[in-house]
């Protein structure tokens, strides 16, 4: 399970593939929420174990998120 912060304001359902830089899914997103916080949508997924380390680019079908460390603050 890793931590996600995703770019712009869409926050992907659960369920969302999320993609490697090649395109091939690499996981999915398990859930997701605007926060206030943070200023922007974060959330959780799966992530192959090749793909959790913060810092990391990943797509899903409507842009881009980057691996965070959790725990989440909202």
């Amino acid at each position: 399970l890793a931590g996600l912060g995703f770019e712009g304001e869409a926050a992907p359902e659960a369920g969302a593939k999320l993609l490697g830089g090649d395109g091939n899914e690499i996981g999915r997103v398990t859930s997701a929420a605007w926060s206030p916080l943070a200023g922007h949508v974060i959330g959780m997924g799966y992530l192959r174990r090749e793909f959790r380390e913060v810092g990391t680019r990943v797509r899903w079908e409507r842009g881009e998120a980057e691996v965070i460390p959790l725990p989440l603050r909202a």
